[in-house]
């Protein structure tokens, strides 16, 4: 058995948007590196972040407020960290990033909407495996997207300024998405989609382990109670090394540090537990 699953950080996600609008040079390295200590300032101060959020409409911001928001946003940082040389830093970037910036991400969005694009998650997985079934839980929202960007493309492709790469691209994504064997059906009629559902639940509950609970903490967990997060992770590992297309993992990478602990832990216990039986 392999596991074929996405997991999504939605806090992460959804603010991630505030780097790529003021940081759009360096390396992709670089990029996640200030994503994630962004988002570990937000995570640990979030109801002063989530205060001004609100206020401005976060992500569909005026475009004569952009400034403000930045600049409230500074005003967090310095006052929640005054010394703290990695912080100041992060503020002059984000002083240098909003210099004539036109802040075409965080504006002209839906209103109350952090996340609109959803239906992709399930539209990526069919144009990586295309020759593959899909079977997914009713969402009749979803189902309705992938119906509507068929619609899209079509019209897409009737546009006659579109180059000779282009009209490929689209055309390839039409051909895959026209062919692609897509049902959603009621999980009370199909068995299969009730055990990814336990699968999912347990999945959810070990990443929500992860996100809330420190790298120190964790690394005092007894080898004694790890055999279920073990066993857990063997299953990972074997989708993995099966294909790591069957595993997108979207959050932090102060967070993918915790999973890479657990998974170096897990090699220890399968160690001491081949010497007391050896």
């Amino acid at each position: 058995m392999y596991i074929h699953f996405l997991n999504l950080n939605h806090l992460y996600y959804s603010i991630v948007d505030i780097i790529d609008e003021i940081y759009q040079t360096g390396t992709l390295e670089e990029n996640r590196e200030i994503k994630s200590f962004f988002y570990k300032l937000v995570r640990e101060n979030i109801q002063d972040f989530y205060d001004i959020f609100l206020k401005y409409n976060y992500p569909n911001l005026k475009k004569e407020n952009c400034y403000s928001f930045f600049n409230e946003l500074i005003d967090i940082l310095n006052k929640k960290f005054p010394e703290d040389k990695k912080t100041k830093e992060f503020i002059n970037f984000f002083k240098s990033g909003i210099k004539n910036n036109e802040f075409i991400l965080l504006t002209d969005n839906e209103d109350d909407t952090l996340i609109d694009d959803y239906e992709h998650f399930y539209t990526d997985p069919v144009l990586i495996f295309e020759d593959s079934k899909f079977i997914f839980d009713n969402e009749e929202t979803i189902c309705n997207k992938i119906e509507n960007r068929k619609i899209i493309l079509r019209k897409n492709l009737e546009d006659i300024t579109l180059d000779k790469n282009q009209k490929f691209e689209l055309e390839d994504y039409k051909r895959i998405l026209d062919k692609a064997d897509i049902s959603f059906q009621d999980s009370k009629n199909n068995k299969f989609i009730q055990i990814s559902d336990c699968v999912v639940g347990i999945l959810g509950k070990f990443f929500e382990y992860i996100n809330i609970t420190s790298l120190e903490e964790i690394k005092k967990t007894d080898y004694l109670n790890i055999e279920g997060i073990a066993l857990l992770i063997e299953l990972l590992d074997k989708s993995v090394n099966y294909s790591e297309l069957l595993l997108k993992n979207i959050q932090a990478d102060l967070e993918v540090e915790k999973l890479f602990f657990l998974r170096s832990k897990f090699d220890i216990y399968n160690f001491l537990k081949y010497i007391l039986r050896s």
